[in-house]
C-alpha cells in the first residue's frame, strides 16, 4: 500500500500515488462518536469549501464524510475523516508516541487509483487552515474561497 503525506503543489489533489487495497467507510466526521471530537481542533471545523492559496481547485469536505474537488484540471471525489494517526494509512510515517494525535485523512477514489493523504492540522480559523506535510516538513495553507484565494 502506498500512502502520500500531503497534497500535490498547485492545489490539485494528487493522482500519482495509489493504494488500491485501501477502502474507506463514509462516517460523519463531525459526530460526537469520533475519538477526535473533543480535540483542540474539532472535526466540524474542517467542513465546507477550501482552496489551497493561489490554486484554482475548490476542495469540499462534507459533514457526512464526503470529499470532492472541482476546478483545475479535473473533478475528484472520495471520503475524509479526522481521527487518531494510528488509525490511518499514514501510520507508518507517524513519529513515536503520536498514536493518538488527530490527523486529517483524505481518501481520494475518483479518478482511480485510490490515493490517501494524511495531514496534521496546525491551526484553523473561520477562514484559514494550516496543515503540516509531515513527509516533506512544510506547511500548506488552505483558505475559504473568497478569503485570500
Amino acid at each position: 500500500m502506498a500512502v502520500a503525506i500531503g497534497c500535490a503543489q498547485g492545489g490539485n489533489p494528487p493522482t500519482a500515488v495509489g493504494s488500491p487495497s485501501v477502502t474507506a467507510t463514509t462516517t460523519a466526521p463531525a459526530s460526537g462518536n469520533n475519538r477526535c471530537a473533543q480535540a483542540e481542533i474539532g472535526p466540524q471545523q474542517f467542513t465546507g469549501d477550501w482552496n489551497e492559496q493561489g490554486g484554482p481547485t475548490v476542495i469540499t469536505l462534507g459533514a457526512d464524510g464526503t470529499l470532492a474537488s472541482r476546478g483545475g484540471s479535473s473533478n475528484e471525489s472520495g471520503t475524509w475523516s479526522y481521527q487518531p494517526w494510528a488509525s490511518t494509512p499514514g501510520k507508518d510515517a507517524m513519529p513515536a508516541g503520536e498514536d493518538n494525535e488527530c490527523v486529517l485523512w483524505l481518501h481520494w477514489v475518483v479518478p482511480a487509483p485510490p490515493t490517501d493523504l494524511v495531514y496534521v492540522p496546525l491551526r484553523i480559523t473561520g477562514t484559514a487552515l494550516e496543515l503540516s506535510y509531515v513527509g516533506r516538513g512544510n506547511t500548506v495553507t488552505w483558505v475559504r474561497p473568497g478569503n485570500g484565494s
